[in-house]
């Protein structure tokens, strides 16, 4: 009987009493993943590289990104989303490149990444791994592999690191 309750609860929204708000939650195995309103560290493993960056994931479904050691881009937009355990992500980010004086010229790009992968905990951590894809036109190939985990960090202590561009 305690699976049926369970299984009904796992697809309720749960309200936090002292400030009613609904956060996307999802319950499952007595685990819980909420990951609106929370800091994760993102790990992209590409062909021979990595690069990893701090993102937050707003309520709304909005992702901000901040610091990385990976090629820094001029913009970055994003959104995700949740469906049972299953994530999906996608992050849009501009670059310039290029140099004044030289057949190419100063130039910008844009590369477009969809990530997919299945909710875990670690520890008391949530996480998240599965595979990066690109996405440009028709285009979507499996690229690489990613892994997100909660930070567990004050929103105020990085906050000021997030951009929002």
């Amino acid at each position: 009987m305690l699976f049926s309750y369970v299984a009904i609860l796992s697809f309720l929204p749960i309200t936090n009493a002292f400030t009613s708000t609904t956060s996307r939650t999802f319950v499952s195995n007595r685990v819980l993943y909420a990951l609106d309103s929370k800091y994760f560290q993102l790990e992209e493993l590409e062909d021979a590289e990595s690069a990893t960056t701090e993102l937050f994931l707003e309520k709304d479904g909005s992702v901000i990104a901040g610091e990385t050691d990976g090629p820094p881009p001029t913009a970055t937009s994003g959104t995700w989303e949740q469906n049972d355990e299953k994530f999906e992500m996608k992050l849009k980010r501009s670059f310039n490149s290029g140099y004044e004086g030289t057949d190419m010229g100063v130039f910008s790009f844009e590369l477009e990444r969809r990530f997919e992968g299945i909710l875990t905990k670690v520890g008391e951590n949530t996480a998240v791994a599965g595979t990066m894809h690109i996405m440009e036109e028709e285009l979507d190939v499996n690229v690489g592999f990613f892994n997100m985990i909660d930070t567990k960090r004050d929103p105020d202590e990085i906050r000021g690191r997030l951009s929002t561009s």
